[in-house]
């Protein structure tokens, strides 16, 4: 119900990563999503990064690594740099839904079924059903992941590299 800091967000992955405050200045980030702008909305700073962004088919992205410093609860300074990918623009205009990009990942991979209603009410389900809510978002995270690492092998085999990561 709180919408979140660029900067919360990112404590929290680097939280969960294992990395210490302490780690922090220089890393390299690349956030990872299925159509950002969905993602972007949620977040209560966006008008701090919104300027250092391209907008591509409807979602948006960086073309180049945004250097960003932020400060924690105890105005602490820290310094990373921060790339933010979209699957869905690596896909062609038939599988830019996340539903249908599943059809390229093995079946345990497919979206999570939900009612229309639970869709289209997805504070409510949250309220009545936080579990649920959890693992449809969880699920969705690692359909975008494995999409994401998908996309990037194929793109690099049919390139004939090993190193590019195509934006």
């Amino acid at each position: 119900e709180e919408r979140l800091t660029l900067a919360k967000v990112l404590f929290f992955i680097f939280a969960v990563g294992g990395v210490k405050k302490s780690e922090i200045n220089g890393y390299h980030v690349i956030l990872i999503a299925h159509f950002f702008s969905a993602e972007f909305s949620m977040l209560k700073d966006r008008e701090v990064i919104f300027p250092f962004l391209e907008i591509l088919y409807k979602t948006l992205i960086t073309f180049n690594p945004i250097k960003l410093n932020f400060s924690d609860d105890e105005e602490n300074e820290y310094n990373i740099t921060l790339e933010i990918a979209d699957t869905m623009i690596l896909l062609p205009p038939s599988h830019r839904s996340l539903y249908n990009a599943t059809s390229l990942l093995d079946c345990k991979y497919h979206k999570k079924d939900l009612t229309t209603s639970e869709k289209e009410n997805m504070l409510n389900l949250l309220h009545e059903n936080k579990t649920k809510f959890e693992e449809y978002a969880i699920h969705d995270a690692v359909i975008t992941l494995m999409l994401f690492i998908k996309l990037q092998y194929i793109l690099n085999s049919i390139n004939g590299t090993e190193t590019t990561r195509y934006k």
